[in-house]
């Protein structure tokens, strides 16, 4: 289950920021209070203020802890609204798991990936959004 995130700007007044996704519609009022942005969905409150600034760039970090036993953090940034992958390789390039597999919005994320079961030894993560992508090695060690 997703998440809904939106980001506006705003001179004055009242803006109204739409989502649409392939499971449901979404309208929100954003009403501005002391350089903050509420949104407000049938009259409640749902997702307090968001004044992160958004990325440039699309960008992976590499995973911590590493080496690591069992999980491990991976966080990861996208520029703009896009489809993005997140897929787990083994040193023989056989996909071992996708993490992520949508359309995400411009912002951060942090994905963690339990690997109890699988065996010690190196194994790279690639993000891949739009057509663009990135590599990376993690090690679990047990």
């Amino acid at each position: 289950m997703g998440f809904l995130q939106c980001y506006a700007k705003w001179s004055a007044g009242r803006i109204q920021v739409k989502e649409i996704n392939s499971v449901n519609y979404i309208e929100f009022s954003v009403i501005p209070d002391n350089g903050d942005i509420t949104l407000v969905k049938d009259g409640a409150t749902s997702v307090e203020g968001l004044s992160e600034v958004l990325p440039k760039t699309s960008s992976l970090d590499q995973n911590y802890p590493n080496p690591f036993n069992p999980s491990t953090k991976i966080k990861f940034s996208v520029a703009s609204s896009d489809f993005v992958k997140l897929i787990i390789f083994d040193q023989a390039g056989s996909e071992v798991t996708t993490l992520v597999s949508e359309v995400l919005a411009s912002g951060e994320y942090e994905k963690e990936w339990n690997a109890q079961g699988y065996a010690s030894g190196v194994y790279y993560y690639q993000l891949t959004v739009g057509n663009k992508s990135d590599t990376k090695k993690l090690i679990i060690l047990r």
